[in-house]
């Protein structure tokens, strides 16, 4: 198992499923070999084993509230961490991405909702990444929100959908660069997120209107997978 994770290239979460057939797998192995007469040391390590995992438990899942998380990490020595190359904050990306979803949709509803009833009717939602367009569709369409569009991996795949480009609402990104494929794009909101990835904060929500390119030439050129 360890072989494995190591010498894997993917993320370490991806073999996970695989676990849950090794656990009992283990649990057998290490009733039959501490059946013997090495059962007292062995059953010692498996004890102290079985401990260090318990102490490490919160470094995995989240058991504790972000303060006391950050509070433990630091009583072990942990610092926060990322399999990508992105400044980190407090948390370590695992525990970071769990944050700020709806929230995001309920900031991105907000400019939505001051739209003009003309400019709502015919606005889409464009995630710069899968994470932010997939929390517009998980928590968007209670609030009101469109389904969410992006170049981003899959989302690319799934095309602009009914999306014109007359009004799109924009999650974070340059006003520079939008103003490439915009005749008008302007600041209607700013997302912040104490506890979220560093590149996940202070958002802004861009109202951008009038495309000025091919919707179909812009999908085929600008897919963004990594």
């Amino acid at each position: 198992m360890l072989v494995v994770l190591a010498a894997s290239v993917s993320k370490p979460y991806y073999f996970a499923p695989a676990l849950t057939l090794l656990f009992p797998a283990a649990g057998v192995a290490l009733e039959t070999w501490t059946s013997g007469r090495f059962a007292r040391p062995l059953r010692v390590v498996a004890v102290i084993a079985s401990a260090s995992i318990l102490a490490a438990a919160p470094l995995a899942k989240p058991l504790l509230s972000e303060d006391a998380y950050v509070r433990y990490a630091a009583a072990l020595g942990v610092r926060p961490g990322t399999d990508e190359n992105h400044r980190i904050g407090r948390l370590p990306q695992f525990f970071a991405d769990m944050h700020g979803w709806r929230d995001l949709a309920e900031a991105v509803a907000a400019v939505n909702a001051a739209l003009p009833p003309e400019d709502r009717a015919r606005a889409c939602v464009y995630g710069q990444n899968y994470g932010e367009a997939a929390a517009i569709d998980t928590f968007g369409p209670a609030l009101g929100l469109p389904p969410a569009i992006s170049q981003h991996n899959s989302y690319w795949l799934w095309g602009p959908g009914s999306c014109t480009g007359a009004v799109v609402l924009i999650i974070g990104g340059d006003r520079a660069d939008h103003l490439e494929h915009f005749t008008s794009v302007e600041p209607a909101g700013v997302f912040r997120c104490a506890n979220c990835m560093p590149y996940e904060s202070d958002l802004t929500i861009w109202v951008a209107r009038g495309l000025t390119v091919s919707l179909a030439d812009a999908w085929r050129t600008s897919k963004h997978y990594d």
